[in-house]
């Protein structure tokens, strides 16, 4: 026996000595699962609650840590929120003063003007009544009436053109009124405050000390255990495809068993988790600029109402859209040039066969006709020679021969170059001319033997002559009937060539159709990734919304008590102020409650509070309370109870005192009580607003009817009662306990009172 309660106190001894090497506290468990492999795991009180990996669950130390941090933090980001929140309903008041003048002054600038611009009208037509009254004599009403002939039309025409003029220059400097540096400064006053709001929606957030310290031995691990090693998840495989989420997350014998496997910590895959939500709400947020843009740009009627930004953006799309129309384009030109190379080489063909057939037609004349007239020509030489050999020739008949021969030449000339036919045409008139001025001169002569053949020769070759020019305007007309065939060739193809544009256009059109549907598609993906996202967005929110939902109750009431005096926040001087008027047993936090709380009730501003009873230095006792508060308006009174719940109320009602005893009636219904402790404030019913208190000297305060009380504290300040809810209205509340609500017990116990009376500017 001796010798095993030796070992017994040896082991308690060595108990005793063991201190956590990471916390620095007494070892009181032991972890026994980990004694498979002879390390044993000792634990002390804050490993334990490391081990329940529960935030809300901590020691008596971390917890009042976590409540001074939660005060601290609280505080600060409330008083830091409201004076941000003051900068900048400031800012937008000092802009809109400071666009305000400049909007006046311009205004007034633009009023003295056109004041000007009338005066100088006016005075321009008393001038003229009195002008048009003097009585001038004739001669200067004529010079009158002529001036106004020539110079009225060009006089009117000035002053409608300087009116025109100076109504344009005013029209600008209006435009300018919400155009200027002024007006866009403003505009960016609300947009700073906006972004300030949405910051401090951002930062302030209470972060509260966390309740593990940290242990860099130690590899974070997940709150759940493998299945097959039984083993704590400490990585996770989220590399690997077609494979299923319970098979992802890996033990320290899985990793041995696939070493090949690249894994990655808890806190990898969290930052990457966090990352990916970032991205997410940064492709949320762009698409719904993208939309506004959208339609904003639908919203646009023209150029002038498009900002310098979206300007740029608006030509950049143009750019971009013509660089394609080029590409386009292009290939249209090179369809064009190929088709022109094509017209080109149909009309050098065309003109060859026009050659070729003109060509055929002067030969098809000539074998025809050039027996004819070889005859004829020879038969007016033979003339010619036998009038040289018979007859002595004058002066005028070698003249007349000259010219004989001049016709004979041209006409053999004319007969050779028939096959130029665009060429002959002039010739051909000439020739013609010539023919008939030598008929002319053979008539003119001597009848004569030799003259008469001559003659009858002549006018034999006259009428074929005309008859062939007559053939060669037909063979002209025919090449016009060519031409016209050719303009209408050109018309076919150019017919052919718009048909092969339509082909074009509209291959390009479904081209443009096609990328349409498949802009379409991706914008469909696009939406359908975006409703992926926003589900798991909503899951994610549907999983924190229990947890939130606790405190969104606790904290909706303060919320909605903030909201409903913001605009009243712009008139008070500062912070700090309302803070010094703060009771000594009221928080900050519930204090301004309770500030604004009177204010509201009252309508009026707080200007200062007078402490006018302390029970810890006057007594605590309904003599000395009455002493204190008798006549008294406007008080506001709060208790403390042994179990340190802080509650008490406020009335505008006038303090009487009285023996016997009376109802004190509220028929502002500003009265309320309150509990500091619960975060609460109980309002005065309607129907019960003629027992907002009740007074009597056996009694200290109370709220509510003396059997019917809400509170009632007795002569003592120790006994009393409550019955919470009989007058004043705690039904948006779930309370379980009435009587023990305020005090923490069923009595009041009370260890100190504050009365302080609410003085209003």
């Amino acid at each position: 026996m001796n010798i095993i309660t030796s070992q017994i106190q040896q082991q308690l001894s060595e108990n005793e000595v063991m201190v956590c090497k990471i916390h620095k506290r007494e070892i009181i468990a032991i972890e026994l699962e980990s004694s498979e492999k002879s390390q044993l795991q000792y634990l002390c009180c804050n490993c334990l609650v490391e081990k329940m990996n529960n935030n809300k669950i901590s020691t008596i130390e971390q917890t009042k840590d976590r409540i001074q941090s939660l005060k601290s933090q609280r505080q600060e980001n409330k008083i830091k929120e409201i004076q941000i929140r003051l900068d900048y309903f400031k800012n937008i008041l000092d802009q809109i003063m400071e666009f305000k003048c400049n909007l006046e002054n311009s205004l007034e600038k633009i009023y003295s003007q056109i004041k000007a611009q009338i005066f100088v009208i006016q005075k321009e037509k008393q001038t003229f009544l009195e002008n048009s009254s003097i009585q001038n004599n004739f001669q200067e009403d004529v010079k009158s009436l002529s001036q106004f002939l020539l110079i009225e039309t060009q006089e009117n025409n000035l002053q409608t053109f300087q009116d025109n003029s100076f109504i344009d220059e005013i029209f600008n400097q209006f435009e300018l009124l919400f155009n200027n540096s002024v007006y866009f400064q403003t505009i960016d006053t609300f947009k700073a405050a906006k972004q300030k709001i949405q910051e401090i929606n951002e930062n302030t957030k209470i972060q509260l000390n966390t309740l593990q310290n940290k242990n860099n031995q130690k590899t974070p691990s997940l709150n759940r255990i493998c299945s097959t090693h039984n083993k704590e998840i400490i990585m996770i495989d989220i590399d690997s495809k077609n494979k299923k989420i319970e098979d992802r997350f890996v033990c320290v014998d899985c990793i041995s068993n696939h070493p090949q496997q690249q894994y990655r910590t808890i806190e990898e895959v969290n930052q990457q988790w966090n990352h990916t939500n970032k991205q997410l709400e940064q492709i949320i947020y762009d698409l719904k600029i993208k939309r506004i843009i959208i339609n904003n740009l639908m919203k646009l009627i023209s150029i002038q109402d498009l900002s310098p930004e979206e300007l740029i953006q608006n030509i950049n799309y143009l750019i971009q859209q013509d660089k394609e129309n080029r590409s386009e384009d292009s290939n249209i030109q090179y369809i064009k040039s190929k088709d022109q190379l094509f017209q080109k080489e149909i009309e050098n063909r065309l003109e060859n066969l026009k050659q070729h057939d003109q060509l055929d037609i002067q030969e098809s004349i000539n074998i025809l006709q050039d027996i004819q007239n070889e005859n004829l020509i020879k038969g007016i030489f033979l003339l010619s020679q036998q009038i040289l050999e018979g007859t002595k020739v004058n002066q005028e008949q070698l003249i007349f021969k000259q010219e004989l021969d001049e016709l004979i030449n041209s006409s053999k000339q004319i007969y050779c170059q028939m096959s130029l036919f665009n060429q002959a045409i002039h010739t051909f008139q000439e020739h013609l001319s010539k023919i008939k001025a030598f008929n002319n001169r053979m008539k003119s002569f001597p009848d004569h033997v030799n003259l008469t053949n001559l003659q009858k020769l002549f006018n034999e070759y006259n009428n074929k002559f005309e008859n062939d020019f007559q053939n060669f305007k037909k063979f002209n007309e025919i090449e016009i009937l060519e031409n016209n065939l050719e303009t209408l060739q050109q018309d076919y193809k150019k017919l052919q060539l718009e048909n092969e544009l339509k082909l074009v256009v509209k291959d390009i059109e479904s081209k443009f159709e096609e990328k349409e549907q498949q802009l379409n598609l991706k914008l469909k993906e696009e939406k359908n990734n975006n409703d992926q996202y926003e589900k798991k967005l909503d899951e994610l929110q549907i999983q924190n919304q229990h947890q939130i939902q606790e405190l969104n109750q606790k904290l909706g009431e303060q919320d909605k008590i903030i909201l409903k005096y913001q605009l009243e926040l712009e008139k008070l001087i500062s912070i700090d102020e309302i803070i010094n008027l703060k009771p000594k047993l009221a928080s900050d936090d519930f204090w301004l409650t309770l500030f604004f709380q009177i204010q509201s009730k009252c309508r009026k501003t707080i200007k200062s509070t007078n402490l006018i009873y302390l029970g810890t230095r006057d007594g605590l006792n309904s003599n000395s309370f009455w002493d204190k508060v008798n006549g008294k308006i406007n008080l506001l009174m709060i208790f403390k109870s042994k179990s340190e719940f802080i509650f008490g109320g406020y009335t505008p009602c006038k303090q009487i005192k009285n023996d016997g005893g009376q109802y004190i009636a509220d028929d502002t219904l500003a009265s309320f009580i309150f509990s500091q402790t619960k975060n609460q404030i109980y309002h005065l019913k309607p129907d019960r607003k003629q027992y907002a208190m009740w007074h009597q000297t056996s009694y200290g305060p109370v709220f509510g009817t003396q059997n019917g009380n809400d509170i009632l504290i007795r002569q003592d300040f120790q006994t009393g009662s409550s019955s919470l809810g009989y007058n004043y209205d705690c039904s948006q509340f779930k309370i379980e306990n009435i009587s023990t609500h305020l005090f923490g017990q069923s009595t009041p116990n009370i260890e100190e009172c504050e009365i302080y009376e609410i003085q209003f500017g």
